[in-house]
Formats: C-alpha cells, structure tokens, sequence
C-alpha cells in the first residue's frame, strides 16, 4: 500500500513539474495536460476546433476506437469531457461546422453502418442527427462547397471504397464505388482497432465549385493505398497516384490553386515533403516518383497535418508532425517559393505525438497532440502558441 501512494505521490508531483516546465509564456501562450485517474488505456488526439469565444472543442478515440469528447476554455482549462459507450465507435477525424452547431460522424460497432451526431456544447449525449447504414466501415469525412458533406467508406461485399456525397440536409445524393480488387477488411479492422498499422484515409473538394471541381479521397483502390482523383459531375475517376502497398504512399494533401498542391508522403520509414507540387490529376503516377527531400528528423509513420494561413502579407503553408525523438515539429513554407521560412521545435520533458493544429482566431497556433506522463500513461495535451511566435517562426 504504501508503495502504490508513493508511485502516485510521484506521478502528481511529475505532473505538476511538466506544466510548470513547458509553459511557453504567462500570456495568451499556454500548455495543458489533462490528466485523469486511469492507470490503464489509450487515447489518440484526432481533431481540435476552436469555439467561437467559447475555447476548444476536442475529439479522441478512447481505448482503441471509443468516441471521447473533451472541451476546454479559451485559456486551456478543462470544462467537461464526455466518452460514448455502445454502440458508437471509431470517430472519425474531423469536427464538422454547419451553421452554428456541430457534428462528428463515427461507426456502428454492431452494423458497421455510420452516424453523424450533433454535439452539445454544454457536455450532454450527442444527438443522432443522421443514420447511413449504407456508408459501412466509415474512414474519413469532409465538408463539400454546396454545404453537404463527403464520406468514404468500405464495402466489404463488392470489397470497394465508396464515396458517398450527403446533401446539406443529411440526406444521400450519390455513392460510387471504387474497386479495391482484393478483401482489405483485415487491415481496415486492425487499423479502425489499432492493433496494426493506422493509415492516413482522408478525401476533399478541390476547386471553384461543384462543376468544375473534383473529389479526391486517399485510400485503398487497385490493390494498393492510393490517391484518387474523382469527377464531380460523372464520379468517375479521372487519375490517381499509386503508392507502393501499405509500405509507400501520400500521407497528407492540401490543395491550393490550379493542380498544385502541398503535401507528404511516406517510403517504408522514410518521411518526404513537397510543399509544392503540380499534379497531373488526370494521369496515372506513382507516389514514389515524387522527388524530393528525405527528412529523416521525423519519425517514420508519424502523423502529418497541413494548413494554409495568410502572415505578413503572404501564404504559409505549415506542416504538423513529430520527431523521431517525440517532439512535435511545425515546418512553415512561403506558399509560391515554396522555400522553407522557419521551422519550431515543441514539448522537452515528456514525449509528444502530433494529433492536429489551428490556427486561432488571436493570431496564434494550437496543437493538439498525445503525450505520455512519466513515459508510460497517455494523455492528451495542448500547446498554444502567440500571434508573435507564430510570426517569429516565418521571419
């Protein structure tokens, strides 16, 4: 007994020596660690919004796939968190804004079928807002122009990804099919579980508008995880770029204008960023043909995010991810030179895992990333960083 109070004695004293060490600055800067009693269990850090004057609004999966919400105040401080139990599982990255309330989109546990849930920003049970039992295994989700929404998915039958638009009323438009070749739901379990690889599944809009635009989506299709580039009239695909199996592939995308874009892939361990490059989206490449950089700093698998934000009367593209060494890492890139401005290194005590970023409302910068008190319990942690260190980072 008196060995269990010293180890937690020591773990509250850990705790409070990691906030006092990684506070970045007493202002508007801040660094949180929620902390909470469980000596067991996971959480991975998915997405991070910010409430309009109200904070921040996160969402996790708890112990492998389970739906976690947590809320937090402007300054950082926790509100309330909120962990669904059956039958809502494997949330999906991405907290949706439609016209002043918010939604998340997660998996039947038992029909495999996917939920789009309204949340209650006062910490209630979300309510069901729709109910897709045709989109199953959902992977990733998006916002369209029109104000509807993009889901992929997993049709273990016809063993094809779909892509399945949702007018801005909830209600289906059209899904297509996008033949895989070969049963992938093995990997897709053991991804959607974590108990194998977890892969980077995400799709978009890029373009003016509904009719002159196209839908990508990254993911499984002819045998390999691939990026595919859809037409938005006929669905249709128009081109793709093929990885290399699970072993080489894009792992992150930002469209910017005309076909270029800024984006990351991966070569079995080895890390690449373009941070901008032109895309012939109606031919057939290769991700591996896509010439750049080896950055070896980061580590191999790592998740990366890209964002675009207008500073100092110019675009930067800035991409999220970690270290070998588990710091978080943000790369910011002048948008048209495409040369690199400045670079920051985040969290020095505990190990960090990047889970996503925003650019605040203030001017400044949020990370939300997974850490690991003591080295051993994971937690969920937030960093904040000014309008004037986020402007330093580009001088």
């Amino acid at each position: 007994m008196k060995k269990y109070i010293l180890s937690l004695l020591l773990l509250i004293s850990l705790v409070a020596c990691e906030k006092k060490d990684e506070t970045l600055n007493p202002g508007t800067s801040f660094t949180k660690i929620f902390d909470n009693p469980a000596f067991s269990g996971d959480i991975h850090p998915l997405s991070v919004v910010e409430i309009p004057d109200s904070g921040y609004l996160i969402l996790a999966a708890k112990d492998t796939w389970n739906v976690y919400l947590l809320r937090t105040q402007e300054n950082g401080d926790f509100t309330w968190e909120l962990s669904l139990g059956e039958p809502y599982v494997n949330p999906l990255s991405g907290i949706i804004e439609k016209e002043g309330q918010w939604y998340i989109a997660c998996m039947d546990e038992v029909t495999l079928g996917t939920y789009l849930l309204q949340i209650d920003l006062k910490g209630g049970t979300p309510a069901i807002a729709a109910y897709y039992p045709e989109i199953t295994y959902p992977l990733s989700i998006s916002n369209t122009p029109d104000r509807g929404l993009l889901l992929q998915g997993y049709d273990r039958t016809s063993r094809s990804t779909t892509l399945t638009k949702i007018n801005k009323d909830f209600t289906m438009g059209w899904q297509h099919n996008y033949d895989i070749l070969e049963d992938k739901e093995e990997q897709l379990i053991n991804h959607l579980t974590r108990t194998g690889p977890y892969f980077p599944f995400f799709n978009g809009f890029t373009g003016t508008n509904g009719n002159t635009g196209y839908y990508f989506f990254n993911g499984y299709f002819n045998f390999t995880l691939s990026l595919v580039f859809v037409d938005a009239s006929t669905r249709e695909m128009l081109g793709n770029i093929n990885g290399f199996r699970e072993e080489g592939y894009i792992n992150a995308l930002h469209p910017m204008q005309d076909d270029f874009f800024a984006l990351s892939r991966i070569s079995f361990d080895d890390n690449y960023l373009l941070p901008k490059k032109e895309v012939n989206v109606r031919e057939i490449s290769f991700s591996g043909d896509f010439v750049s950089n080896r950055f070896p700093e980061i580590s191999a698998h790592a998740k990366v995010v890209i964002k675009e934000k207008e500073l100092i009367s110019s675009s930067v593209v800035v991409y999220g991810t970690h270290s070998k060494n588990n710091q978080l890492l943000l790369y910011a890139y002048d948008k048209e030179e495409a040369t690199l401005l400045g670079m920051e290194h985040i969290g020095q005590t505990n190990p960090y895992q990047m889970g996503d970023f925003i650019f605040t409302a203030d001017g400044g910068l949020l990370v939300l990333s997974k850490t690991y008190l003591a080295k051993r319990f994971p937690r969920l942690a937030l960093f904040k960083l000014t309008e004037e260190e986020v402007l330093e980072m580009v001088r």
